[in-house]
């Protein structure tokens, strides 16, 4: 099984796919991390303060590196974007817990407003979904610890029957706020 942990960045991936990976045994692949150790970034944009990858060259990559039929948990907020995915948790936080991980993180006004407003928009879930309609799911982080979490994504992984209650759109966030 292939699973994708995504999300806007702060909504807890790089916390919460660890403990996914170790309780069910599979491999982790930080996707961040993968994709700098392979120098698969194609430009950088200076005004975000982030790499641009070509999703092809990714999975180009990604298939070089993983053996068939190997369990694993690939964790970043491109992770939807990966070919040939079994499941993808699309990780879900309120604007306003959004918005005080992202200045814990000392990340600047700009960037916290766009990832903001891009998870209030459910950017990442409604690529995911339209990609991957009947394998995207998303849990909601805000306000519950990182094992409350991972554990909810293994129960998820082991009661495909339970799934339902986390399709896409379940999660909404009121945008009167904005």
């Amino acid at each position: 099984m292939i699973l994708a942990i995504t999300g806007t960045p702060g909504t807890g991936k790089t916390t919460v796919a660890p403990l996914v990976a170790d309780q069910l045994g599979f491999e982790l692949i930080d996707l961040n991390a993968f994709i700098e150790r392979k120098d698969l970034s194609t430009e950088y944009d200076e005004e975000r303060n982030s790499a641009m990858v070509d999703p092809d060259v990714l999975n180009e990559a990604l298939d070089t590196e993983l053996e068939p039929g190997t369990d694993c948990v690939i964790e970043g907020h491109l992770a939807h974007h990966v070919n040939d995915l079994d499941m993808i948790v699309v990780l879900r936080a309120s604007p306003d817990e959004l918005t005080e991980r992202l200045e814990q993180k000392q990340w600047d006004d700009a960037k916290i407003e766009e990832n903001v407003m891009a998870e209030r928009l459910d950017n990442i879930l409604q690529e995911a979904s339209s990609t991957y309609p009947d394998e995207t799911f998303e849990v909601d982080t805000t306000a519950r610890d990182p094992e409350t979490v991972a554990e909810e994504i293994v129960y998820l992984v082991q009661n495909p029957e339970e799934r339902s209650l986390y399709v896409p759109g379940s999660t909404e966030w009121d945008m009167t706020e904005m």
